[in-house]
């Protein structure tokens, strides 16, 4: 199965990844097929903010993603 994924990136046993709207739970279950020892999770983003490994991904105001610490 082709996805619309825009963009994938990992660190040790993180992943990042952006699909199309309305297909992540498809992307998730077909990861999750993979092998039976390893389980995929989602987080979505709340209020344009993605916090991932030490950083918070947000969208500005001009739609562009930026970096934050946290």
């Amino acid at each position: 199965m082709i996805y619309n994924i825009s963009f994938y990136t990992r660190f040790v046993d993180d992943s990042f990844v952006f699909v199309g709207k309305g297909t992540s739970e498809i992307v998730l279950n077909d990861m999750n097929s993979f092998d039976p020892l390893l389980k995929f999770t989602i987080e979505k983003s709340v209020d344009c903010e993605l916090n991932f490994l030490d950083t918070t991904i947000y969208s500005d105001d001009n739609g562009e993603l930026q970096l934050k610490m946290f």
